[in-house]
């Protein structure tokens, strides 16, 4: 009898198991990146004011997300989107989810279909992507934003075998932030890619 609850137990477990290992195993996950490579890769990117934030619950605990209504100030890329007036981040900073208080941010963040064959797309914005409050970036990162559009053809990588390819422009420490932040990775005379001190 005992041998047949122990059974029934584990199959239970495993079923449960099974059905929520799709929850489970969803984390954040996304590696240091240099801000140009930030800049390049979203849809959009701009300067906002915090204004409110709600809280939007999940039936599954940790999927429910917040929504922050903002104001924006300033667009640097994707200016057709200029009209936003809130975006979302998952609610658990373990699903890359970031609080933010009511200050102004620059933000970079994508646009992404929140159901399944819905046509209309909402703009994420997590802790993969640019969120710094404003007052913090140097006047050099400031005067880098209106450039980083132009440069998005050139690449910002990490080289660790020589030789390394002479049209990207890399760094030497994938761990500290601040590496290139005063610089711009663009194409030179010839169309190298070469740092460029802003």
């Amino acid at each position: 009898m005992m041998k047949m609850k122990m059974c029934v137990t584990a199959g239970l477990l495993f079923l449960m198991c099974v059905c929520l290992k799709e929850h489970m195993l969803e984390a954040c996950s996304c590696g240091p990146a240099h801000p140009q490579e930030l800049f390049c890769h979203a849809d959009v990117v701009f300067k906002a004011r915090v204004l409110s934030m709600k809280l939007i619950k999940s039936m599954y605990p940790g999927e429910g997300y917040f929504k922050f209504n903002i104001n924006i100030t300033k667009m640097y890329k994707g200016f057709e989107h200029a009209g936003i007036k809130h975006f979302f981040t998952p609610e658990d900073e373990g699903m890359c989810g970031i609080s933010l208080t009511r200050s102004v941010y620059l933000f970079s963040g994508k646009l992404v279909s929140r159901h399944e064959g819905h046509a209309k797309k909402s703009l994420t914005v997590d802790l993969c992507d640019i969120v710094k409050h404003w007052s913090r970036l140097s006047k050099t990162e400031k005067k880098i934003l209106s450039v980083h559009r132009k440069a998005c053809n050139c690449q910002v990588s990490h080289c660790y075998i020589e030789p390394c390819d002479e049209n990207k422009c890399y760094l030497r420490d994938i761990y500290d932030p601040d590496e290139g932040s005063q610089s711009i990775c663009m194409a030179n005379s010839t169309g190298s890619c070469r740092w460029i001190n802003a």
